[in-house]
């Protein structure tokens, strides 16, 4: 087995060799953002970020139940964000969870009956 020992007389040249050497693969966790309530037949804004730029992302909505109410498949921006709106025509708890190379973020809003 091979060692590789480096040495620098001063630790601060090492150091930034080792963030430059991993920083390609190094970014924030995802995560996905929607109202905490809204009504029936409204516009559900989604946003989310903390992706690479220019990767696909897949976005569903659950109800209590498990049943998928809302699909969709885009392409984060060149800052790592992304957005999409939907409808839905029934009240309850809503899940909805954004998927990027495995990984999941959730959010969760109250769909209500107009008043």
């Amino acid at each position: 087995m091979k060692h590789i020992v480096l040495k620098s007389l001063s630790p601060k040249p090492l150091l930034l060799y080792a963030v430059m050497a991993f920083s390609n693969s190094v970014y924030s966790a995802s995560w996905i953002s929607t109202p905490s309530r809204t009504t029936v037949g409204s516009d559900i804004e989604i946003q989310g970020g903390g992706v690479p730029n220019s990767t696909q992302i897949l976005i569903k909505a659950y109800s209590k139940h498990g049943d998928v109410l809302f699909q969709s498949s885009l392409i984060s921006n060149s800052d790592g964000t992304f957005s999409d709106s939907t409808t839905l025509d029934a009240p309850g708890e809503v899940t909805f969870v954004s998927t990027v190379n495995n990984i999941e973020a959730s959010s969760v809003s109250l769909v209500m009956e107009n008043e």
